[in-house]
């Protein structure tokens, strides 16, 4: 089961009268895909089994992956960090890529394997992104935080909009089917992940309730809006990241746009934000929020794509096809 139906059948679950445990909801590890070679684990040893543990100071929380038939009994250090109220801290990076750094069998030698796959994913999902940017304006325009599940036509049409998303895949997944982590590491990695999600989906169970204790949808509504949110992390960082980076260069990309004098202003001042000496991301990101709602939907992809060319991302034969940038394959 891919990212895709596995949030299908989450928002399902949560859609159902009288909300199941979080263990219900909380999406299954990703799937083990043939084809590389299994970890092979050390001959067995006498009961009681010593412990198999990574050491590491600086970590503010410790877990263990518990007795499994394919993981050995190791100790991680936990995704899960608190703030002094003991809110979890919201990770800035895709989960199952922090997973990733605590891993305890993932060393420099799987690193080394790892880095070009993710470059190759990096790559990918710019292409997606630059394909279907209209569904990524209106997941900035909240398609998804606006979700509630008695809408199925709103439900409907956000899983329709994101399959080019999900259809990609974990990054788990893509490491495993590419031979960058052994069965083993990838279990592993799946449940420092399933972890870290299974507390967070508490948390945003417990706060939609606080928030909103005459609606008993909303905590199904908001765990189901975390779920969506998380799979596509990937391509909103990229979209965000891309407009970032084009508001830069705006002075070469314009020139191809034929744009309105108001819609020049309106780049003029994106570009003026992200070139000043100490420019506010968030600021340059909203002024091409503004400026991309103003362009029809091949004036954004053009946008997009001679800003990648120009920072020297984008291969002059797909430029030509006009087409996102090309996988390494």
């Amino acid at each position: 089961m891919h990212g895709f139906e596995k949030v299908l059948a989450a928002a399902a679950i949560l859609a159902l009268p009288g909300v199941p445990t979080l263990a219900q909801v909380a999406p299954p590890p990703p799937p083990k895909p043939a084809g590389t070679p299994d970890y092979t684990p050390p001959p067995p040893r006498p009961k009681p089994r010593p412990r198999v543990a990574t050491p590491n100071p600086g970590a503010q929380q410790r877990s263990r992956s518990g007795p499994s038939s394919s993981i050995p009994d190791v100790e991680y250090e936990s995704l899960v960090k608190t703030d002094d109220n003991g809110k979890i801290i919201p990770l800035k990076e895709p989960v199952e890529f922090a997973a990733l750094r605590v891993n305890p069998f993932v060393g420099d030698k799987t690193w080394k394997l790892i880095k070009p796959v993710l470059g190759k994913r990096r790559r990918r999902i710019a292409s997606a992104v630059i394909d279907n940017v209209d569904i990524m304006m209106e997941i900035e325009n909240g398609l998804i935080d606006t979700l509630h599940l008695d809408d199925k036509n709103h439900l409907s049409r956000i899983t329709e909009a994101l399959k080019p998303f999900f259809n990609i895949g974990t990054i788990s997944e893509d490491l495993r089917s590419n031979g960058a982590l052994s069965r083993v590491q990838a279990e592993l990695n799946a449940r420092i992940a399933k972890e870290y999600r299974g507390r967070m989906m508490t948390q945003v169970r417990a706060d939609a309730e606080d928030a909103n204790p005459d609606d008993p949808a909303a905590s199904a509504n908001a765990m189901s809006g975390y779920l969506f949110n998380e799979l596509i992390w990937e391509a909103r960082d990229s979209f965000r990241r891309q407009l970032v980076a084009a508001a830069k260069h705006l002075d070469k990309i314009v020139p191809e746009l034929n744009l309105t004098d108001a819609q020049r202003q309106m780049a003029d001042a994106a570009m003026a934000a992200a070139t000043a000496k100490e420019p506010d991301t968030e600021h340059v990101r909203a002024l091409m929020l503004d400026l991309m709602a103003e362009l029809d939907n091949t004036a954004r992809q053009t946008l997009l794509l001679r800003s990648l060319e120009i920072r020297g991302e984008l291969a002059s034969e797909a430029r030509k096809k006009k087409a996102p940038p090309p996988d390494d394959d």
